[in-house]
């Protein structure tokens, strides 16, 4: 009897584990849900939950349930990504006649510190803004038009007024399609919220309202800035130039960055002008290097940067740039007697190629050295439009580099030999004719001081101007690409002082 009671415990307790392992459910076939509902969150698992489903059961209830927002996660969503919204395209284009170019660039320029401000992340998702300018020979007046879907508006502009009213319509409709777009939606749907998401919502309005603010007196700022420049331009020959200048270098200060171009370069060379008037040298000189940096085609840039090196008496590169801005259309229109200076410059520039001599004389930044042979330098040729050679490499430990010599040095004169501007087969020649010692004269400076024009239109052609301004990184707010060159034996520009050889 005993033995007959054991073995019916021994098949009952097998009979009973079996059957709870027939209804038992593996933990990876339930996955993990969120669900928001009126009164709190639940975390629905296999400890917790006394009803269990299967994914398509659950996947049908949550869909049905929109009004609890249940977000229901499985394995293979969890790196998808939030689908991008198309970007709306914005066209802005600008219209005058050929005359009146140059200062519809201007105006077009202050246009991105007006549209600065509205420029967040949110922004930049949405749309995608073309700002061009056209010439059109009929036109009498500036004018500005955009172009969104089914949003058009054209009108003139005759002063800062103007363009402010404009770039706050398109503001305004350009708010009020991110408003449909991100805002609209979410508040019809705010009726279905708990406290606590309501709650979260109010503190991102909030947070939203602040950065609105803040926008808002930006741009306030902005505007202050464009006005008080507009201001200073009218009335510069009308008051004070230390007061104008002040007023301008304040306003400079003020804008919140610098977008390259026209507008900003006009500023810069206003700047140096009045600076040159008030007999502040250095001030006239950096500004006008700011003024070509920011628009390298601004011929008034150029002009300003060539009576910078003239008060200093550095009469070749002012010569120099002197030329590159009649080149960029320059015309003297205050009485300054400008193309006599230039035929002065030019008078002795020529007279000073004709006699190495005269050359040693009249060429700033120039140093004569004499060595023996076996200098060790190596000789590279500068580009065939513009002619001459340069110090490419210094041998260590040779009689060169126990000189005052340096990479990128050009060489002006050998040997009572003018190589200036020749091909480098002819310093070549010009080297093997020696009597046991080299008679050199080197330029230190940069390539456009040298050979002005020549180099400027090569620096141009090959997008290289840049390179001048000490291998800087110059970042190009309108095209959104950074530029960033070697210097390739040109020389360089420096904002503290007149040329970087110069402190060597």
């Amino acid at each position: 009897m005993s033995k007959f009671l054991v073995w019916i415990i021994i098949f009952g307790n097998f009979f009973v584990v079996h059957f709870f392992l027939c209804f038992k459910i593996p933990n990876n076939k339930i996955t993990n849900v969120l669900t928001y509902d009126n009164s709190k969150k639940q975390r629905i698992n296999s400890k917790h939950n006394t009803f269990l489903y299967k994914n398509d059961t659950l996947n049908k209830l949550l869909n049905r349930k929109k009004n609890k927002h249940t977000l229901f996660y499985r394995k293979e969503e969890n790196n998808t990504n939030k689908t991008d919204i198309e970007k709306d395209i914005i066209n802005i284009n600008f219209y005058s006649s050929e005359e009146k170019k140059i200062a519809c660039e201007m105006i077009k320029d202050q246009i991105y510190y007006l549209l600065h401000s509205s420029m967040d992340k949110t922004f930049i998702e949405t749309f995608n803004i073309n700002i061009e300018s056209h010439i059109v020979p009929s036109e009498k007046r500036i004018c500005v038009s955009y172009n969104m879907k089914s949003h058009t508006f054209k009108r003139s502009i005759s002063n800062l007024s103007d363009l402010i009213e404009f770039s706050n319509k398109l503001k305004y409709v350009l708010d009020e399609r991110i408003h449909k777009l991100y805002y609209e939606d979410k508040n019809n749907e705010n009726a279905y919220l708990n406290k606590t998401l309501r709650k979260e919502l109010e503190i991102g309005k909030k947070e939203r309202d602040v950065t609105n603010l803040s926008k808002k007196n930006l741009q306030m700022s902005i505007e202050s800035s464009l006005k008080l420049i507009e201001k200073c331009m009218q009335n510069m020959y009308k008051q004070n130039y230390e007061i104008t200048l002040h007023d301008l270098k304040l306003a400079y200060n003020m804008l919140p960055c610098k977008y390259y171009g026209f507008f900003l370069s006009n500023l810069c060379s206003t700047i140096s002008t009045l600076s040159y008037y008030v007999n502040d040298l250095q001030g006239t000189f950096n500004f006008a290097l700011k003024s070509i940096k920011y628009e390298p085609k601004y011929n008034v840039a150029w002009k300003c940067l060539g009576d910078a090196y003239r008060s200093f008496r550095k009469f070749w590169q002012a010569k120099n740039f002197y030329d590159i801005a009649i080149y960029l259309g320059y015309k003297d229109e205050k009485g300054e007697r400008f193309e006599d200076i230039v035929q002065e410059l030019n008078n002795l520039t020529e007279n000073a190629l004709k006699n190495v001599d005269l050359l040693k004389e009249h060429m700033n930044n120039s140093t004569n050295i004499i060595i023996k042979k076996n200098i060790g330098i190596v000789l590279n040729k500068n580009p065939d439009s513009i002619g001459g050679c340069y110090v490419s490499y210094i041998i260590e430990g040779s009689k060169a580099s126990k000189k005052n010599l340096h990479h990128g040095d050009q060489i002006v004169a050998l040997n009572n030999h003018v190589t200036y501007g020749k091909p480098i087969d002819f310093c070549l020649k010009a080297f093997q004719k020696n009597d046991g010692t080299y008679d050199i004269i080197f330029f230190k400076g940069n390539i456009i001081e040298l050979y002005g024009l020549k180099a400027y239109k090569y620096l141009m052609k090959n997008d290289l101007f840049y390179a001048l301004f000490e291998n800087e990184q110059i970042v190009s707010f309108k095209r959104n690409e950074t530029i960033l060159f070697d210097m390739k034996g040109f020389g360089t520009f420096s904002e503290y002082g007149m040329s970087k050889a110069e402190f060597v």
